[in-house]
């Protein structure tokens, strides 16, 4: 029996003290989920391929495997999706994961047994967390920001969907019962309307925790109850749904059961906004007592503009840094981002992140990092990623024993990443060329700005003939291609946390300064790369 199946037998309160007692020796734990993971896997495709059974330590382990890219997955992945078997990983595919791909595409991320299992029990850490801190969340009901739970099968017949879905999917039944909204109204293709839905139901309930990525879902929701509290409020006396028309068949047949009659609540909500100016979330949910969501990276500033509209008796949890291919570390605290790496759910290697053009230094392991340091991430997991480019930056915020408290920074410079969308630039540059051939422009050059402070994308452009473009319709025609062409920035422009893409054009010249700036001696021009994705507006004086 591996760590990972040790861990996953004990109960709730062992379970946590068991993975406390595993971070006082990281080295020899990760060398053991290292050497566990080339086992069960050595006769699959890939580790027949790279000599698995060989591999007898780290430095074997990295002579015979490079580090990888999604590109090196991307054909045995799309054998999996067929329903071949003992490709990345022994054994069958669970389900595959929706996320973006390096090329621009949406990407599949296939799932192994024992990877469900390493993010079930980093689920259950998490949770242990909250329920030994806060027992009194069990006496309310929990409000789960996640998406809906699947979205199809592949064509050998295996289910696919969003991680937040998914985990939302998977969780015990025990946990099921705390639901303070049915998880089918995520389905709702209206965005308005399934925040609508949203609200209704959770309204009628003592909501205790809202539990999910991004903060900055919470504006919308809480706008959505004040703007429709009169509609709302008649929804729960009568037990309807005040959208129901516009809402697919299907749906509605799973939501009516659930529609009951409840005019003590409605009165005692109506009575409430009597007395108070404002429809604020302490009007309907009196007893919430924690929100868990993102606190780093881009998207944790949006916490700062929900906290006004919330008591001071609520605290903040960060939900935990992990992504399609993993859930990594398991922060403990209160208002803190960091938390211990999760030793039993892969290994893990860390390449220093440093800011002058030197070589890459060699990776390092997890007994090896400095608090304040900052790293790119490498993962080796169960479900067929081996010393995979995470393209994340992590940073460590001390220990907890002798295992790194990380904590999520950004995704590497080729990601543009407002608020969860993660963006590549190969996307977002063809998105700028196929709009440019619309207008029938000859592009100079382009690069695009992820801006976190106008929650939009920037796309700069410097054309050949330098003859004035009309700005509004190159954006919108920009905008539609990435809505049609990635989910994830199509889900949160219809929420709103996207703006409209917004286009500058800039005078002749402007590539040349770029290349000049970058300019060091010793560098020929031909040798430098510029960036596609910024953070700022390069040289913006060159705007026309």
């Amino acid at each position: 029996m591996n760590l990972l199946e040790q861990l996953n037998t004990l109960s709730s309160e062992k379970m946590w003290e068991g993975f406390l007692s595993l971070c006082k020796d990281p080295k020899k734990v990760q060398h053991e989920v290292l050497m566990n993971i080339l086992e069960i896997n050595q006769n699959s495709e890939f580790g027949k391929k790279f000599s698995f059974s060989s591999i007898d330590t780290y430095k074997k382990f990295c002579s015979n495997i490079p580090i990888t890219h999604w590109e090196d997955y991307e054909k045995a992945a799309a054998r999996m999706e067929k329903g071949q078997n003992d490709i990345l990983f022994s054994g069958k595919t669970e389900y595959f994961i929706i996320t973006s791909g390096t090329s621009g595409k949406e990407k599949l991320i296939p799932e192994s047994l024992p990877g469900k299992a390493a993010k079930g029990l980093t689920g259950k850490l998490r949770n242990y967390v909250l329920s030994s801190s806060f027992p009194e969340l069990f006496l309310g009901k929990f409000l789960p920001l996640s998406n809906s739970d699947l979205f199809g099968v592949t064509s050998g017949g295996i289910p696919y969907g969003f991680a937040s879905g998914i985990t939302t999917s998977n969780i015990s039944e025990k946990f099921k019962k705390y639901n303070a909204c049915p998880q089918v109204v995520k389905q709702i293709e209206d965005q308005k309307i399934s925040d609508y839905a949203i609200m209704r139901f959770a309204m009628e309930q003592d909501v205790r925790l809202i539990s999910g990525n991004n903060a900055a879902r919470l504006t919308a929701l809480f706008d959505s109850a004040e703007n429709n509290f009169v509609n709302i409020c008649s929804d729960i006396e009568h037990g309807t749904l005040f959208f129901s028309d516009s809402i697919s068949k299907k749906i509605m047949q799973d939501l009516e059961p659930l529609l009951k009659p409840n005019p003590e609540k409605a009165d005692e909500l109506r009575n409430k906004h009597e007395r108070s100016e404002k429809i604020t979330p302490e009007l309907y949910w009196p007893n919430l007592k924690v929100i868990r969501c993102w606190m780093s990276g881009s998207v944790g500033r949006y916490i700062s503009k929900i906290k006004p509209l919330l008591t001071n008796n609520i605290h903040f949890y960060d939900a935990g840094y992990g992504a399609s291919e993993g859930k990594f570390n398991v922060p403990y605290k209160k208002d803190l981002s960091s938390g211990p790496l999760t030793l039993y759910s892969g290994f893990y290697e860390f390449i220093p992140v440093d800011e002058s053009e030197a070589e890459t230094p060699e990776p390092l392991l997890a007994h090896q990092l400095q608090t304040g340091h900052i790293y790119k991430l490498i993962l080796t997991s169960y479900s067929g990623l081996y010393r995979y480019d995470m393209k994340d930056i992590v940073k460590v915020d001390g220990f907890t024993e002798n295992t790194p408290d990380i904590v999520f920074v950004s995704k590497t410079a080729d990601i543009g990443n407002i608020c969860g969308e993660k963006l590549t630039a190969g996307l977002l540059q063809k998105a700028c060329e196929i709009s440019a051939e619309q207008f029938d422009l000859s592009l100079v050059h382009i690069c695009a700005v992820a801006s976190n402070e106008n929650s939009c994308y920037h796309f700069l452009i410097e054309t050949d003939d330098q003859k004035l473009i009309n700005v509004n319709k190159f954006s919108s025609t920009i905008d539609k291609y990435l809505i049609e062409n990635a989910i994830g920035y199509k889900i949160l422009r219809n929420q709103g946390f996207i703006k409209t893409a917004k286009v500058h054009q800039m005078r002749e010249g402007w590539q040349k300064a770029l290349y000049t700036e970058k300019f060091k001696p010793g560098i020929s021009l031909s040798q430098i790369k510029l960036p596609f994705i910024y953070d700022r507006i390069p040289l913006a004086e060159y705007e026309i």
